[in-house]
């Protein structure tokens, strides 16, 4: 696991050499890092890019302060949060201060650092993992501070090669997830988007922003030829986030059909496999 968390923030490194390592070894002067996390901590996810990024800085014999700030937003996903409560705190904690990187994951970080890239970033290199559906040919490259870092890219073609492989005969593919997060959505129109290739021989149907109870209810009557893909975040009735190994449990305890899934973190929670990005 440590080497996966290394070489998933293996561009913590590049990073490190190109804005970190810029002054003489010999100088020890301190260098200030800015963490934002998308999501909250405990999220598995973002704990264990948490603790790829404290393998890969410990290991680099400089004195490097880290400064972490998690955004929360799988909890509180709403736009009025981000765009008012969220952006009031953090500019309330943030203006003003220097940082000679910013570190973000996944998309709601990356998106905040973009849209205040020159009252609180200006300047200051900005690094990114775990995003899907950036598009570079969006940005005017000459407005915008030193920025690059990993695109996650979901093999939804190969998950559902996969499940038909397993079943040739499979009839309907139930994809659970949710279009309250910035990943959610895009998570699901890329597979909506998939699956009218595949609509000749498999009949997909989305169940998103359902909560715990009503899945539970709703898995009990899929039949033999059903397959689950778990896409993204379930909720429960009271708007509070299952953690992957819990939605994986819901689906298993209350169905009899494989499940297929495309991140590492419903690996060994009860799903067939998947390719799974980690």
């Amino acid at each position: 696991m440590d080497k996966i968390r290394a070489i998933h923030w293996y561009f913590v490194a590049v990073a490190l050499t190109a804005s970190l390592l810029s002054a003489s070894a010999a100088v020890a002067s301190p260098r200030h890092v800015l963490i934002l996390h998308s999501y909250h901590p405990g999220y598995p996810r973002t704990d264990r890019v948490m603790a790829g990024i404290q393998e890969v800085f410990s290991a680099s014999n400089q004195d490097i302060r880290l400064h972490v700030e998690y955004l929360d937003t799988k909890r509180h996903p709403d736009p009025e949060y981000f765009s008012n409560i969220l952006d009031a705190i953090l500019h309330y904690k943030l203006d003003g201060r220097s940082f000679d990187l910013v570190l973000l994951t996944h998309n709601e970080a990356l998106n905040f650092a973009l849209v205040h890239r020159h009252d609180l970033f200006s300047g200051t290199p900005l690094v990114f993992g775990a995003v899907n559906g950036f598009d570079r040919n969006t940005l005017v490259l000459s407005d915008w501070p030193p920025l690059t870092g990993v695109i996650e890219r979901p093999d939804f073609e190969g998950v559902m090669r996969l499940a038909l492989r397993f079943d040739p005969k499979l009839e309907k593919i139930v994809a659970i997830g949710s279009s309250r997060d910035t990943s959610g959505r895009l998570e699901h129109k890329a597979l909506q988007e998939m699956a009218r290739r595949f609509e000749d021989r498999v009949r997909t149907v989305f169940w998103n922003d359902l909560s715990a109870e009503t899945l539970a209810e709703r898995l009990k009557n899929l039949g033999p030829r059903s397959a689950v893909i778990l896409t993204g975040t379930v909720f429960d009735q009271s708007g509070n986030p299952l953690t992957p190994a819990e939605a994986c449990h819901l689906v298993r305890d209350n169905s009899k059909v494989p499940i297929y899934s495309l991140w590492d973190v419903y690996l060994g929670e009860g799903i067939v496999g998947g390719r799974l990005v980690d």
